[in-house]
């Protein structure tokens, strides 16, 4: 297909950019429509695809310290193991204060290579939580209804609720992963509105919001089960409850996050049709950008950390151990155990962050498994980015 790049002409869209399927070597045979059946390539250089977007060229670049590594923490085994997994593309693990801890990228990838990171996107959501809370703007025990009004799927629930993925709703991407018919077709819906297929109707978040509707047998939302109901929407949501608190679009919210990444490459977000940014999963840059976003989530003091660790187990939804490789919760749009606190996403990648040890480690892997969230492969993920926390604890504790 012809490459090209034009400016929407829908006035909501002025600022964002729409992407439409480019003609390059090793991505010549990826369409918005086929790329299922490509997963792990269009992991690559995703912005191609995707039908609408926005992009961020920093107007300046965090420094990184290149000549830190620390090689005995390629020696790890768990370590190790991810390094010589076919499917890696890279591994970045940065201090927090820009060291170079380790990097490692496949041969045929450059520097300058995008990756789409998936769920791991979602500590988007992180962050606009840390922001409002720190100005005041929410507390965890508001409705969600007093920001998002009328939409059913939500009904008595709360913030806490929403970020911690405690709502039982009919938006339940695990459900869809497995084959359930209803969960697929409202997944389908999720895939044109996140700028993942061809939206001829032009469905935006609004329309998929109003889709979600109580799955409880009493018109209930009130979460009953015994680990998170996860779904993208509920990260999507904070967005806009963002955009009501601030009023401020939500675009420009995430954008001012996206500059804060200071990053080298151009930084991109999917959209839906309306210029809506899809925080749930829609972030594309190179690694070294990746393990730059998360010294943003890594923003925050040992003490910080412990506290809202002890709040994470209180009031945060069970995740299975044998995703994270120790039991976790899912708390403030992220995944928080002992050793930190960070998200995963489809198809193979997670970013970790220890504020204790100040630590962050970027992983990005192609996997084109039939389940796209193969548990066994995110505790490898997991069990690497851990061991390298304790090592690096351990270390400054011999200081």
């Amino acid at each position: 297909m012809k490459k090209s790049i034009g400016i929407a002409k829908n006035l909501v869209l002025i600022a964002a950019m729409i992407f439409v399927p480019a003609s390059a070597s090793a991505h010549e045979e990826l369409t918005v429509e086929d790329w299922h059946t490509h997963r792990a390539k269009t992991l690559v250089e995703s912005q191609k695809i995707l039908t609408n977007g926005i992009f961020v060229n920093a107007e300046q670049v965090r420094e990184l310290k290149d000549q830190m590594n620390d090689y005995a923490i390629n020696e790890l085994p768990s370590v190790q193991r991810i390094l010589k997994h076919p499917s890696l593309s890279s591994m970045v693990v940065l201090s927090t204060n820009g060291d170079v801890l380790l990097e490692h990228h496949r041969a045929d990838r450059g520097l300058g290579t995008v990756y789409s990171v998936q769920s791991s996107t979602k500590l988007m959501g992180h962050v606009l939580i840390q922001k409002m809370l720190k100005d005041g703007k929410i507390k965890l025990s508001d409705l969600i209804s007093d920001y998002v009004p009328g939409v059913s799927g939500y009904k008595d629930r709360t913030v806490n609720d929403l970020a911690a993925m405690l709502i039982d709703h009919t938006s339940a991407e695990l459900a869809a992963y497995k084959g359930d018919p209803d969960a697929l077709a409202f997944y389908e819906l999720e895939d044109k509105v996140y700028a993942q297929a061809l939206n001829p109707t032009r469905a935006t978040f609004q329309t998929l919001l109003k889709k979600i509707k109580p799955a409880g047998e009493d018109g209930s939302t009130e979460f009953k089960g015994d680990v998170v109901n996860y779904a993208s929407s509920n990260t999507n949501t904070i967005a806009l409850i963002a955009q009501a608190v601030y009023k401020r679009p939500a675009q420009a919210l995430v954008r001012e996050i996206m500059h804060a990444i200071e990053g080298e490459n151009t930084v991109y977000m999917a959209t839906d049709y309306e210029g809506f940014p899809i925080i749930g999963g829609g972030l594309v840059a190179s690694s070294r950008d990746f393990a730059r976003f998360g010294l943003l989530v890594a923003d925050k003091s040992a003490e910080q950390f412990e506290k809202e660790l002890i709040e994470a187990q209180e009031l945060g939804g069970n995740v299975p151990a044998d995703v994270a490789s120790v039991d976790s919760k899912y708390y403030r749009s992220a995944m928080w155990n002992e050793f930190g606190l960070g998200h995963s996403g489809w198809g193979g990648s997670l970013l970790w962050t220890d504020p204790v040890s100040g630590t962050v480690v970027a992983v990005i892997t192609q996997v084109n498994s039939e389940f796209p969230a193969p548990y066994d492969h995110y505790n490898k993920m997991y069990s690497a980015a851990i061991e390298i926390v304790k090592y690096q604890r351990a270390k400054q504790e011999e200081q």
